[in-house]
């Protein structure tokens, strides 16, 4: 939302300025409310940027790590450790 609003209100700033000089009112009226638009959509995500990065610290960290597996025998158990990728969710 802050790209496309910026986007917006640059864009919406530089044909206002210029149908302000040579334009009809109609078409300097939409150039108005297009930066407009722009600022409120910049305002606006800033309650994004804050959520995101709350859920930074929530996020699924993936990793490399040595697991012990069982394996059975006939008449043992034996463990073997191997490497497996492991999810962790912070909940």
């Amino acid at each position: 939302m802050l790209g496309g609003g910026t986007i917006m209100a640059v864009g919406g700033l530089i044909s206002f300025s210029h149908n302000y000089y040579y334009g009809s009112n109609s078409a300097t009226d939409i150039s108005g409310f297009i930066a407009l638009g722009g600022i409120v959509a910049d305002i606006v995500s800033i309650p994004f940027f804050i959520s995101s990065s709350k859920n930074k610290k929530k996020a699924a960290a993936l990793a490399i790590s040595n697991q012990t597996i069982f394996l059975p025998q006939k008449n043992s158990i034996d463990f073997v450790t191997q490497p497996a990728i492991t999810i962790k969710i912070g909940l």
